[in-house]
Formats: C-alpha cells, sequence, structure tokens
C-alpha cells in the first residue's frame, strides 16, 4: 500500500438540541456530574497498551518496522472533518447531540456485508434533518428495533442490533438524569479537556467502558469515548465544543481498521495462526488474547511512531492525525483484511 502522504485529506471521523433553548450550564458552575475529574484516563490507556505490547504472544510490534515507515514519512497530511458529506453539523448544541448518537452506534458492522459506517453517518443524519426531536432524550429512551431500522432506512436487522437499541436508550436516560437532556452539557462539564471527557463518558455511560482482562490485568482502551472527543474536535475545528486544550491526549482509537493497516505497513507481525485465521474471516471472540493483543498493540505502536515522527519533524504530531491518516488509507483498500469480532466497542 502506498500510504505516502502527497495531498490533504478530506475525509469522514471514524466513526441535541432540544426544543426547550435553555443555556448549557458554565464549566465552573459545578454540579455532581460537573465535578473536577482526577483520574487520567489516557495514561491507562496508554499505560496497559504497553503492557500487553510487552507480553503479547499472537502480535508483535516491530521496532524495525516503524523506523522504516517513519523514515519515508515527510508530514502527515491535514485531515478535514467531512461535515459537508455524511455528517450533520449546524456549529451548535444539535451537532453534539448527532455525535454522541452516532457514536454510541458506531461499531460492529461487518457482519452485514453491505453495511458500512457511512450508512450510519448518513441516515442518522437525514433523521435528523427530517425531525429535529428524533435525537431528544426521550425519544432515544423509546426507540425499537425496527424503529432504529426506520430511522437509518435499512431494510433489515442491524447487527447486533438488540445492542444498539440498548445503548441508544442508556444514551437518553443518563443524559436526562444529569445533564437536563443535552450531550452539549456533558461537553460543558469537562472544562475544555479531552481527557475528562473520555472519563466522563466512560463514569456515566457503561456502553463506552471499553476494557479488557489480558492475563490478569485490566486494559483500558477507550474507542468510542475518544472517538466522540476526536468528533467534536474535527467537526468544530478545535473551537467552541471542539476546544480540548489537551487534545494530544488522545491516543488512536483501536479498531477493525488500523490494526490491518499497521499488518500491512510491516509495523505489526502476526503469529501464523492469527494471520491464518483473519485470512480465512474467521471470528476472533471479544476479549480473548489475540483480540486485545491486536488493539493494545496498535496503539503502542502508533505511540511509538509519534514520538518518532514528532522527533524526526520537530513538532508535536497528534495520534488523533495518524489515526486518521491511517483509517483512511485502510477503508480506501479494497483488499484489506481486517480481524472480525462481534463487540458493542469497535
Amino acid at each position: 500500500m502506498d500510504m505516502t502522504p502527497t495531498t490533504t485529506l478530506s475525509l469522514h471521523m471514524k466513526t441535541r438540541e432540544t426544543s426547550k433553548q435553555g443555556s448549557p450550564p458554565h464549566a465552573n458552575a459545578l454540579t455532581p456530574h460537573c465535578a473536577p475529574l482526577l483520574e487520567s484516563s489516557m495514561d491507562d490507556v496508554r499505560a496497559t497498551s504497553a503492557w500487553v505490547a510487552s507480553r503479547s504472544s499472537h502480535v508483535l510490534v516491530d521496532s524495525a518496522g516503524i523506523e522504516k515507515v517513519v523514515s519515508t514519512i515527510e508530514s502527515i497530511p491535514k485531515v478535514e472533518w467531512d461535515f459537508e458529506g455524511i455528517h450533520y453539523f449546524d456549529n451548535g448544541p444539535l451537532t453534539v447531540q448527532y455525535l454522541f448518537v452516532l457514536d454510541a452506534l458506531n461499531f460492529c458492522f461487518w457482519p452485514d456485508k453491505d453495511l458500512n459506517y457511512d450508512h450510519l453517518a448518513s441516515g442518522l443524519k437525514a433523521a435528523l434533518q427530517n425531525d429535529k426531536s428524533a435525537f431528544d432524550a426521550d425519544r432515544l429512551q423509546k426507540y425499537t428495533g425496527p424503529q432504529l431500522r426506520e430511522l437509518l432506512r435499512w431494510p433489515r436487522p442491524l447487527p447486533l442490533e438488540d445492542e444498539r437499541v440498548r445503548l441508544l436508550h442508556e444514551v437518553g436516560i443518563e443524559l436526562e438524569r444529569n445533564f437536563d437532556g443535552k450531550a452539549s452539557n456533558l461537553v460543558e462539564c469537562c472544562g475544555k479537556s479531552a481527557v475528562n471527557l473520555v472519563a466522563l463518558v466512560a463514569r456515566h455511560f457503561p456502553g463506552f467502558r471499553d476494557h479488557s482482562v489480558y492475563k490478569g490485568r485490566q486494559v483500558f482502551l477507550y474507542k468510542r469515548a475518544q472517538i466522540f472527543a476526536a468528533d467534536l474536535w474535527g467537526a468544530f475545528g478545535g473551537q467552541g465544543y471542539g476546544e480540548f486544550k489537551d487534545i494530544g491526549s488522545l491516543t488512536i482509537m483501536a479498531d477493525y481498521i488500523v490494526p490491518a493497516v499497521l499488518q500491512q505497513l510491516g509495523i505489526l507481525k502476526y503469529s501464523p495462526t492469527l494471520a491464518d485465521t483473519i485470512a480465512a474471516s474467521g471470528e476472533i471472540g471479544p476479549g480473548t488474547e489475540e483480540e486485545v493483543e491486536l488493539r493494545a498493540c496498535s496503539i503502542h505502536a502508533v505511540e511509538k511512531m509519534r514520538e518518532l515522527i514528532s522527533v524526526k519533524s520537530g513538532r508535536q504530531v497528534l495520534s488523533v492525525e495518524l489515526d486518521l491518516w491511517l483509517w483512511a488509507s485502510g477503508v480506501q483498500c479494497a483488499s484489506l483484511q481486517h480481524h472480525r469480532t462481534l463487540s458493542i466497542y469497535y
């Protein structure tokens, strides 16, 4: 795969304004759910991913492969959030509501060969354009599977449909309980910190608690919680609801595509058994050593890439930028084979 960046990419990020126009709370007007957070969710992701990589037996992070790839990179292309295409964007609270609903549902498309992220993002956009109250918290609590299909204009049951409906209900209930029904209020509570936002989302919404246990130790990955922060940053251009003083703290969002791209580049090496399973489109169970290693080693490898590129270029390189570049390269490669795991987390 030719991954030499030559042009600016304009692509999709990977994957409410209610009828009452109330003002969002100020971040310093603390309520129990807006209390300052002391945990460093991203430190946990980096540390536990490195721990997995140091003990991995199915996936190897190849340091020489990283150096070889980095030596060919002159610069990371600027990536623009493609709100003009498949995403809803109105520069206000309704966009935040849209993105939170989108990222609550942004997982596991592969069991349906025709379904992909674009269908989800554009389907939700069309639903919101047709009915601005479609994602009100009280309505999110009541959707059924057939109603979600109708919302997305999808003709058959969605993969993990019951889980998708459950997560919609969870989002609606918790937004109504603690954030006056609005995801924008949730964002206001983070104090312009992406780390705080990831921790808040994981604290309040169990469906975003992307954890695994590997060889007796808990591993933190937080794919969809991080994507919510990254989507906000991309959609709002780092301003308003997308302004985060610590956007550089986010890691990549460990999914299906990025590990496959890293393997093609020679940065990740798979055991023969794992490689054969992926080549045969065999399923890999969630929480298995192979699955955790694929995701954690991807995070660790890209952190090493980021450090080397930053040294070479003399400027800070964001993992979010690397994630978008790698992901875009992957989805544009029709021959790419990714691992297959039934999971609500990615």
